[in-house]
């Protein structure tokens, strides 16, 4: 069990307007993109629970795919300038990948909260140098398949 570049899916930036950057790269770029998912997330943040609005979408063109998350404070999603904020990856196993990572010298830094603290839906992790994955739980990836394709997902 492994991860590796071949396998990366998308870039994810975070961004302090949403709309505004989806115009300019689809400017910029040609990028067209999924229709905007907004809700509330509960993670498990740095070992703390934080509820945000969160906002974000991908660009249909891909992999790798582009995402952009709306800026939020106080959360994994802090805006930070500018630039990648992560590279994500689907992975066939979560807590294996995981704990993978974590041997590697990674560090959990947030994932969705599980009722037994493990790992839930994805997680990001950090390394020393400030470089963020996200693992994805492949079982996601058909819902989200079906929004990129314009269904609900």
């Amino acid at each position: 069990m492994s991860i590796g570049l071949s396998q990366m899916h998308h870039i994810g930036i975070v961004v302090s307007d949403l709309d505004g950057a989806m115009d300019e790269l689809s400017s910029q770029l040609a990028l067209t993109w999924a229709p905007i998912r907004h809700g509330e997330r509960i993670v498990r943040h740095l070992g703390r629970l934080v509820t945000t609005d969160l906002r974000l979408t991908y660009s249909i063109e891909g992999p790798p795919h582009l995402e952009l998350i709306g800026e939020a404070p106080r959360t994994p999603w802090e805006p930070t300038g500018g630039g990648i904020h992560h590279a994500g990856f689907w992975v066939q196993d979560l807590r294996g990948t995981g704990r993978l990572l974590t041997r590697a010298g990674m560090t959990l830094e947030a994932t969705y909260d599980a009722e037994d603290g493990g790992l839930l839906g994805f997680a990001y992790f950090t390394d020393a140098n400030g470089f963020r994955v996200e693992i994805l739980d492949d079982s996601r990836r058909q819902s989200f398949d079906d929004w990129l394709a314009g269904g609900p997902g």
